[in-house]
């Protein structure tokens, strides 16, 4: 994707992002976003990413539209933040082409802060002094690079980011 220029979702896809997503309960993608993020880090590394496949996890997904699909597979697909492994935990589902969409619980295991307005988020759990400058799709969504280290565009903050609790005043 060319800097300054919006991708649409599936541009996105093809090209290894995922979606930050704080209304999904837990991260899931489609197989093709899975196999795109393959290819890319093939492309990129030499290597798939891929750090195991559990054909056994294979939770059902309720939609917006009522409807339910279950998962094929439960994949870890390995990530870099500040230059140390880490895996993502994404459900693989067997159906249409959506992204990887990037779940609340992912993000509250890692302590985002996420700043919708500028695009940028602090993953305080990983280094609470580095602001992850987002992508934005041209619907709007904001993406993050799966393959590539999370931190690679990070800027640095005047001082750690707080949690938002910590500007809540104490109820007398």
């Amino acid at each position: 994707m060319t800097a300054g220029v919006l991708p649409t979702t599936a541009e996105a896809v093809e090209d290894g992002w995922g979606v930050i997503d704080g209304g999904a309960t837990r991260t899931l993608g489609s197989v093709q976003a899975i196999e795109a993020v393959m290819k890319k880090n093939l492309a990129k590394h030499g290597q798939s990413g891929i750090q195991g496949v559990d054909v056994m996890n294979r939770p059902v997904f309720g939609f917006a539209d009522s409807g339910e699909a279950r998962c094929v597979s439960t994949v870890d697909l390995g990530l870099q933040a500040n230059g140390q492994d880490g895996k993502l935990r994404v459900h693989a589902l067997n159906k249409g082409t959506g992204p990887i969409l990037i779940s609340v619980s992912t993000l509250r295991t890692l302590g985002a802060v996420i700043d919708f307005e500028h695009d940028m988020m602090v993953l305080r759990r990983l280094d609470a002094r580095k602001i992850i400058p987002l992508r934005r799709s041209t619907t709007g969504h904001q993406l993050m690079n799966l393959t590539e280290d999370l931190f690679r565009d990070a800027r640095a903050a005047k001082a750690e980011v707080p949690s938002l609790s910590s500007y809540v005043l104490a109820e007398e």
